[in-house]
């Protein structure tokens, strides 16, 4: 029913259902508001088919003017960065134009930046060597050319990367960008906090394989950063073991443990994979 009026561009139609039971059997009731016609117009940028899907979803989940207007903001300040404007203006409001409620977008494009870089700066006393890793792994993850349209994204993804490597409670900023031309350049501040090691490495559940192979296996180090790659890979040699053993449905999964003084015990849980 929705996907009939929104069809017909009626993008704020809601449907609503009741139910009431009596002696007869079951009643539904639904209750349909189609709402306006609606319209999505931009001025200062063409629209392309994605864009325009993105814009529509947005207006059909959304419930608040307010937050509509902020996600088509966002929508369209991406697509712009996508095609190198990343110093677009862009404003989105709502309007009534006759019985149409329209999303009105404009766009100042500006100049094309074509290329972007990314400046870690590491607090004081914290591992210099980490910043061009963090750098490697945002641009791994296509987030430099981003870094000027999405920098809550790049404080996040800095954020989550750190955590991976050891760190308890990185903290990150994103200045606000500098240009030189055609090129953009954002400087992000880290302080990683606390790098939390590994304690205690211990195995549990199914054995049949002795102690000291598992062990080599693993081969993790007490005090070694507590980086969940280390971990992840030490799971698939230990479930490689089992299978060079003959158990060909074991299972190797971990957790966390025990925390003391900066260091971190894991258990290494050995089971059967269920079919």
């Amino acid at each position: 029913m929705l996907d009939f009026y929104r069809q017909r561009n009626h993008l704020a139609a809601r449907v609503m259902a009741s139910r009431a039971d009596d002696a007869t059997g079951v009643a539904l009731t639904y209750a349909v508001d189609p709402g306006p016609w609606t319209a999505i117009r931009a001025q200062g940028v063409t629209l392309d088919g994605a864009d325009e899907r993105r814009l529509r979803e947005a207006w059909q989940e959304s419930v608040v003017d307010a937050l509509l207007v902020d996600e088509a903001r966002s929508i369209v300040t991406r697509a712009m960065s996508a095609r190198g404007f990343v110093r677009a203006r862009v404003d989105a409001r709502l309007v009534q134009d006759g019985d149409t409620r329209v999303l009105a977008i404009e766009v100042e494009p500006g100049t094309v930046v074509q290329g972007t870089s990314i400046r870690v700066d590491m607090a004081e006393g914290a591992d210099t060597a980490m910043a061009s890793d963090l750098v490697e792994a945002l641009t791994q993850r296509g987030l430099v050319e981003r870094a000027v349209a999405e920098p809550d994204a790049l404080v996040r993804a800095s954020a989550d990367y750190l955590r991976t490597v050891g760190y308890v409670d990185p903290k990150v900023r994103v200045s606000p960008p500098t240009f030189d031309g055609t090129r953009a350049d954002v400087r992000v501040q880290v302080d990683p906090g606390v790098l939390l090691r590994l304690g205690r490495v211990r195995f549990a559940g199914m054995r049949g394989v002795p102690v000291a192979d598992l062990e080599m296996s693993a081969a993790l180090a007490t005090g070694a950063p507590y980086e969940v790659s280390v971990l992840d890979a030490a799971r698939d040699r230990l479930g490689d073991l089992y299978r060079r053993k003959g158990f060909a449905r074991a299972a190797v999964s971990y957790r966390g443990d025990a925390e003391a003084a900066g260091l971190r015990d894991v258990v290494y849980e050995i089971g059967r994979a269920h079919v």
